[in-house]
């Protein structure tokens, strides 16, 4: 995540960021590429230009916890439900499916 590019460089570079500082992000500078381990966190996404991103109904949004995704796209279509572990392709709309985990992210899209 982008978010992530500020920590991470300071870390790499040796800077110093002050503690009051609230970042959003996290330094992966340690992490291996073999290891692949991340913090756990949820995650946001938001997409949209111009007029879609003054009409909420036209912006596309996404949230992500564990292995769950959950896509809002434009106000016509359904929210999508994916499970990247089984369905790293986002092929399988599990909404219909799963409607608890859908309700658990309803506040977040």
């Amino acid at each position: 995540m982008s978010m992530d590019l500020f920590p991470t460089f300071a870390a790499i570079g040796r800077c110093t960021v002050p503690k009051n500082l609230k970042l959003d992000g996290v330094d992966l500078s340690h992490r291996s590429q073999k290891a692949r381990r991340y913090p756990k966190r949820t995650l946001f996404w938001e997409r949209g230009t111009g007029v879609e991103m003054r009409n909420f109904s036209r912006r596309l949004l996404a949230v992500r916890d564990g292995n769950w995704k959950l896509v809002r796209g434009r106000a016509e279509n359904p929210l999508e439900l994916y499970d990247l572990h089984s369905d790293p392709a986002e092929r399988h709309n599990l909404a219909s499916a799963q409607p608890e985990i859908v309700k658990s992210f309803a506040s977040c899209v």
